[in-house]
């Protein structure tokens, strides 16, 4: 079995996508890249990062190669998407990097940060990805508090996270001028003392409007019983 069937296996579980270090740790010398590249067989997508040309360029790809070009981690709304938070949708690319780094790239948001060792990294379909209670914390800094109310929710239904890991996240974490810190504050000041999770992001909404229209807030999967049954209303 030679280098090529593990840098195959490799790059179907990246997005086709494959950085130059894993090729050269796979047993690849710099000259064999380079052929791959020549003859079209692999594409440059970003300074140390290729495709295979048998693979389209995708969201994904794109996100998987700007992490690794720019040494950061997939953040904000672009980690939102790959938790799978409600609310979030692929977008532009965000990738969060150290302080240290000055970095510009085209299509991407770069946010530089200075609290590097709380991201909390981890990795979600072969991308490197802030870790969940970071991923919101970002989050709250560039989605408004509706948006974020319901990333955070569907994470906790999932049971991923609760309140009070977003509480430990915030005190750990706001420093004056951090962003996200105020709208984390809010969220966990209006929702946090809810004992009851709403099964979906339509009762939020509901509940929400009839707040907004001076109404008292709803209690939300309210139990109704017989001596026989029960309901969740």
């Amino acid at each position: 079995m030679g280098p090529l069937d593990g840098i195959h296996r490799l790059v179907s579980r990246q997005h086709g996508c494959i950085t130059r270090v894993q090729a050269t740790e796979a047993g690849l010398t710099p000259r064999q890249i380079d052929g791959l590249v020549a003859c079209r067989e692999w594409r440059r997508v970003e300074r140390g990062v290729f495709q295979h040309a048998a693979y389209p360029i995708t969201w994904h790809s794109r996100l998987f190669a700007a992490c690794h070009a720019l040494g950061g981690v997939a953040s904000h709304r672009s980690a939102a998407v790959l938790w799978q938070l409600d609310g979030c949708r692929p977008g532009r690319i965000e990738v969060t990097v150290p302080s240290t780094k000055v970095v510009v790239r085209s299509g991407v948001t770069v946010h530089r940060s200075t609290q590097w060792d709380r991201v909390d990294e981890t990795t979600m379909e072969s991308i490197p990805v802030s870790g969940l209670a970071r991923t919101i914390f970002d989050l709250a800094g560039v989605v408004s508090q509706p948006t974020l109310r319901e990333a955070a929710n569907s994470a906790r239904r999932r049971r991923q996270l609760d309140w009070s890991d977003l509480a430990r996240a915030l005190v750990a974490g706001a420093r004056r001028g951090r962003n996200g810190s105020a709208g984390l504050r809010a969220l966990l000041e209006t929702y946090a003392g809810e004992q009851t999770l709403s099964r979906s992001e339509w009762s939020d909404v509901i509940a929400d409007l009839l707040v907004d229209h001076g109404l008292p807030r709803p209690e939300l999967e309210y139990r109704v019983a017989d001596p026989e049954s029960e309901f969740v209303a």
